[in-house]
C-alpha cells in the first residue's frame, strides 16, 4: 500500500494561502493529466536531461502551464538534484521558485517574465545581463551555482508581444546554448512563425483537468482538510466551475469552511445557488439557478 503526499509539504514551508497550498508543483500534483501525452512526454526529456533550447506550453487559461514552468525552473535550477527530473523543493532556488514565503531570498532565482507587462527589450536585458551572468557562473566553482543543471527562462503570455517584437527574442534563442527558453501561450497562432520553425516538435498541449481527474483531486484536498467530500458533490463542483481548477480550488475554499466533517452534494448545490424541484409526473428534476 502506497501512501498519497502530494500537498502535504505545504503548511510546512508556510504556505497559509488556501489556494497556494493545492498549487500543483510535482508532477503526480497535475491532476486529471494521467493520459496527456505531453506531460509524459516533456517529463522524460527532463529525466534524460534532453529539455530543448525552446519550448511552448499552449492551453486555455487555468491549466497549469505557469506551474508547470516554475516546475521546469526547480528542476533546472535546484542545488540539491537527487532526482533526474525534479527539485529537491527545499534548497533556495527550490523554494524562492516555488514562491516560499519564508524563503528571503525570493527574487535571485526568479527568471520569469510575462508578454502583458514586460518589454522583449526589457527581457533581452535582462536576459544578456542577468541570465548570461547567472549561466557563466554554472562554469565556475561558486557554490550557489556548482551543481544546477542550466538556466530556464520562463515567459508567460507569449501571446500578449507583438510578432515584430518576438523576433528580437530569436537570437538569444539562438545562441544562448546553456538557457532554455519556456513560452507560455493560449493561442499558438500568434507566435511568430519564424519562432515556431525553432519549436518544431516541441510545442506541448494541455487542456482543461478531466471531470474525473477533478474529482480525485477535489476529494483529495477534503482529506488534506480533514473534510469527505462526497463523489456527485466533486463531480457537481467541476461541472459548475467548468472544469476550471483555480476556480474549482476556489469553491472548496469555502466548502472546507463548514462545520460539518462531510461535504456533501447538498452543500456544493447550497453554495452554487441550484434549487431542485420535482416539477412534474414522471419525477424528472428541473435545476434553477438563484
Amino acid at each position: 500500500m502506497t501512501t498519497d503526499n502530494r500537498f502535504t509539504d505545504r503548511e510546512a514551508l508556510g504556505f497559509n494561502k488556501f489556494e497556494s497550498r493545492y498549487r500543483p508543483f510535482w508532477w503526480e500534483e497535475y491532476c486529471g493529466y494521467d493520459s496527456s501525452q505531453s506531460l509524459h512526454r516533456l517529463r522524460r526529456l527532463v529525466s534524460k536531461d534532453e529539455l530543448p533550447p525552446v519550448i511552448a506550453l499552449i492551453g486555455p487559461p487555468g491549466t497549469g502551464k505557469t506551474s508547470l514552468g516554475r516546475t521546469l525552473q526547480a528542476w533546472a535550477f535546484c542545488q540539491q538534484p537527487v532526482h533526474p527530473d525534479r527539485g529537491c523543493g527545499t534548497c533556495n532556488a527550490c523554494r524562492s521558485i516555488r514562491r516560499d514565503p519564508a524563503c528571503h531570498r525570493s527574487s535571485e532565482w526568479r527568471v520569469e517574465y510575462d508578454g502583458a507587462n514586460d518589454s522583449v527589450d526589457y527581457i533581452n536585458r535582462e536576459v544578456d545581463h542577468g541570465c548570461g551572468n547567472l549561466s557563466r557562473a554554472l562554469f565556475q566553482t561558486n557554490e550557489e551555482f556548482a551543481s544546477t543543471r542550466g538556466v530556464v527562462v520562463v515567459i508567460d503570455e507569449f501571446h500578449r508581444i507583438r510578432n515584430d517584437q518576438q523576433e528580437k527574442l530569436l537570437k538569444r534563442i539562438e545562441d544562448l546554448d546553456c538557457i532554455n527558453f519556456v513560452l507560455m501561450t493560449t493561442h499558438k497562432d500568434k507566435i511568430d512563425p519564424a519562432i515556431l520553425d525553432r519549436l518544431a516538435l516541441n510545442c506541448f498541449y494541455f487542456n482543461d483537468p478531466s471531470i474525473d481527474g477533478l474529482k480525485e483531486h477535489l476529494c483529495l484536498i477534503a482529506n488534506r482538510n480533514n473534510k469527505k467530500l462526497e463523489a456527485d458533490g466533486a463531480v457537481l463542483i467541476a461541472q459548475q466551475c467548468k472544469q476550471k481548477m483555480r476556480s474549482c480550488i476556489s469553491a472548496m475554499k469555502e466548502l472546507c469552511l463548514t462545520n460539518s466533517e462531510t461535504i456533501t452534494k447538498s452543500d456544493v448545490e447550497e453554495l452554487f445557488g441550484i434549487v431542485q424541484t420535482n416539477s412534474d409526473k414522471t419525477g424528472d428534476i428541473d435545476v434553477a439557478f438563484i
